[in-house]
């Protein structure tokens, strides 16, 4: 069991780390397209403060997280606070605490979704009676610990609490089902499942969520992921998993998924792309960060959700010690702690699955 309980711990943290780590590194090319990652920075290989010439980034520092990571830990914060419980108000309430300390609504840091879903909040709105059908992925890049703390083996009340935990922001199908795809798979990989099995039973999950909660005629998140998924298979052969630095496959690769999957803020383009990054480079995780940094678009988010499930498949001895200690004074965080508070839920929790 302590050996178990090892091994549950490193997955976790590894997670933590790389939900983080993807997000500060994609951070200074956020919402830029491709030819201008390009032209501006050539190539992103270490982190950067974001460029005054980036609007969404300006004033970032070096290693700074943006809100999918500030996010994740206010979701983390509010069920450590329930002791293992998620209560959609405590959610949003987390939420609203760190976007009004950081100024959130003024500057341009919530996606639009979330912004009008929670400006609503802030006025008194109940939850059940906000109309937040939208499909963008402020859901998806927070869910990260509903992988972490829940296990699938009791696959109902893992649905409900990925259902609790997006409501106050987006109640859409795609938007529960992209972040159900994500959360579903860092939790699999933290129960020992192999990867290629983890992705086949993510895709059925997602299809039965997208199903289950059908609102809109938004693309069906399981297709997009498997279409990414054929993507990624065509190149991986040519892989080289011992190289960080971006060769030419790794750059056909990415055009390929910038051209068809799609790297916007849209859940049904950005998860895949995500879940695409993640096959590719799945005996590589450091790579997600610098693929997804220099792809274009939403590469924060789309580093964040994907490392964040490609990680879990490892250690946290990936991640090179200096850039941890980096993250972690940068953002004033201490992620063996928060994974520690996490492993403790996790198992307290599961004592009532038998």
């Amino acid at each position: 069991m302590q050996i178990e309980n090892n091994t549950k711990y490193e997955k976790i943290l590894a997670s933590l780390y790389g939900q983080a780590y993807a997000d500060a590194f994609g951070m200074p090319s956020e919402l830029w397209t491709r030819p201008k990652v390009k032209e501006f920075f050539g190539k992103i290989n270490m982190f950067l403060p974001g460029p005054p010439e980036n609007t969404a980034a300006n004033g970032f520092l070096a290693g700074q997280f943006t809100d999918d990571t500030s996010q994740a830990l206010a979701l983390l914060d509010s069920i450590i606070e329930s002791k293992g419980e998620i209560n959609s108000y405590k959610v949003a309430e987390h939420i609203l605490d760190w976007a009004k300390k950081i100024n959130a609504f003024e500057k341009n840091i919530l996606g639009p979704s979330s912004k009008k879903a929670l400006t609503s909040l802030s006025e008194g709105k109940e939850i059940d009676k906000l109309e937040n059908l939208g499909t963008t992925n402020g859901a998806a890049m927070r869910i990260s610990p509903i992988g972490m703390i829940y296990s699938i083996k009791n696959i109902k009340d893992f649905e409900k609490n990925i259902y609790k935990s997006c409501a106050p922001t987006h109640k859409s199908d795609v938007a529960i089902a992209g972040a159900g795809a994500i959360a579903y798979t860092i939790s699999s990989l933290i129960d020992g499942n192999n990867w290629d099995k983890t992705i086949e039973n993510t895709i059925d999950f997602s299809q039965y969520l997208q199903n289950k909660y059908h609102n809109t005629f938004s693309p069906f998140i399981y297709r997009r992921i498997l279409l990414a998924i054929e993507i990624a298979n065509k190149f991986l052969d040519k892989l080289d998993n011992n190289n960080i630095i971006l060769t030419k496959n790794d750059e056909d690769f990415s055009q390929e998924i910038y051209e068809i999957i799609g790297s916007d803020m849209q859940t049904y383009n950005s998860v895949p792309a995500a879940f695409a990054i993640a096959h590719y480079c799945q005996n590589n995780p450091i790579k997600v960060a610098h693929i997804s940094a220099n792809l274009g678009g939403d590469t924060d988010t789309i580093g964040a959700m994907s490392l964040a499930m490609c990680a879990t498949n490892h250690t946290s001895k990936i991640f090179p010690n200096k850039d941890i200690l980096l993250l972690e004074k940068v953002n004033n965080v201490n992620f063996k702690d928060y994974a520690m508070k996490i492993l403790t839920l996790r198992k307290n929790i599961n004592k009532k699955v038998r």
